[in-house]
């Protein structure tokens, strides 16, 4: 093969990219990543992260690593674009507190304060950042057919807890303690009680109508 372009997915580092992305191995997928930019036949690296309410803690992380990358290799070696989770609602940042959004989105914002100013980081990367920045300030629900906040934090607690028994992880000891704290303080579903089930269709509603 002369030249490709890759394509991966990752938007932490540690222990907190392998809660996010369930059998990563950070250290190996890196080695890996600059295996192949070692070989310099690449004709692009593009790197997308998907920022769900967990990952606002780990991206800046992996910010910094993918500038190191930069500085070895270039600036588009590799490229990253932010994408904001809207499905499933329940995992959108908007699912978190005010006060956790707002400390979140000073933390993106000082990110930004200490690097837009990196020739290596490109317009187009750091759009996404500033798109997340006003996305934490302004959007209280991720699409029109979501379900109520309250519903959609219980779903998130019922989640993870589901996920943490099913695959031996542990919620509490990954993420800081401001997000620990308010996951901890939400009430824990009785999952035997039969509950209306939201549609997670994205395109519900916007079907071709046939006779």
């Amino acid at each position: 093969v002369r030249a490709f372009g890759l394509y991966t997915s990752c938007e932490g580092t540690g222990h907190m990219a392998e809660y996010l992305r369930d059998g990563l191995n950070y250290e190996l997928f890196r080695q890996n990543l600059t295996r192949c930019l070692d070989a310099r036949f690449l004709r692009r690296v593009q790197i997308m992260s998907t920022i769900s309410a967990p990952a606002l803690f780990s991206i800046t992380d992996f910010l910094n690593d993918v500038l190191m990358l930069k500085r070895e290799y270039g600036g588009l070696f590799p490229a990253v674009s932010l994408t904001i989770l809207r499905f499933p609602s329940f995992m959108s940042p908007s699912v978190l507190p005010v006060e956790i959004k707002r400390e979140r989105q000073q933390h993106l914002r000082d990110w930004l304060s200490a690097n837009e100013a990196d020739p290596l980081f490109h317009d187009f990367e750091l759009d996404t950042v500033r798109r997340l920045v006003d996305y934490l300030g302004e959007v209280e629900s991720p699409h029109s057919q979501s379900s109520e906040l309250e519903l959609r934090q219980r779903d998130f607690r019922a989640f993870f807890t589901q996920f943490d028994a099913r695959r031996g992880l542990s919620f509490e000891q990954t993420f800081p303690k401001n997000l620990v704290d308010w996951y901890l303080s939400l009430p824990v579903p009785d999952l035997s009680v039969p509950v209306e089930v939201v549609s997670g269709d994205a395109s519900d509603g916007y079907h071709d109508v046939t006779d």
